[in-house]
């Protein structure tokens, strides 16, 4: 009788696939690359500003100033207007700007939109000013501009003159 064999196929070995350990090692080398290559590189927001988290520096009066992230500033929009929704508009706005953002409320009525701050924060204000493009800075006084607002650093009191 004829005997069949039957072989099974084998698959070429190829002498340039790597071991696993080598793969493994690649994988941790471009994971910490990419690790310590974004920690590099400032944070860049949707204005296409460069925001760092926390900087310092010194006026020539002599006083020194702190810029906190804006994720680390409490704002607060009030509507004083008869605008419905308005606060809720420019809330979003700044929020996607990267400001840690209280609910909007409404506020007494105003014609101009004053953007105040409390004590250390007046950086910030200027730069939701320059972001608004519309009003006046102006410090917090011993109470709040709006009720609810004494914990706020940024309160935005919005006027007529935004609502056009």
């Amino acid at each position: 009788m004829s005997e069949v064999t039957t072989e099974t196929p084998t698959k070429p070995k190829g002498h340039l696939q790597p071991s696993p350990r080598v793969i493994g090692v690649i994988l941790v080398a471009f994971i910490l690359a990419s690790f310590f290559s974004l920690r590099a590189v400032d944070a860049i927001s949707i204005d296409g500003k460069v925001h760092k988290d926390h900087t310092t520096s010194s006026l020539a009066d002599g006083v020194t100033t702190t810029t906190l992230s804006r994720a680390q500033v409490r704002v607060q929009v009030a509507n004083g207007t008869k605008t419905a929704g308005l606060a809720r508009t420019v809330t979003q706005r700044l929020m996607t700007q990267g400001w840690d953002m209280m609910p909007g409320i409404n506020g007494p009525r105003v014609s101009r939109t004053v953007i105040y701050y409390r004590a250390g924060f007046v950086g910030e204000a200027m730069s939701i000013h320059q972001y608004l493009n519309v009003g006046s800075i102006q410090q917090m006084g011993a109470s709040s501009p709006v009720p609810g607002a004494i914990d706020d650093d940024v309160v935005v009191l919005i006027g007529t003159d935004l609502a056009h």
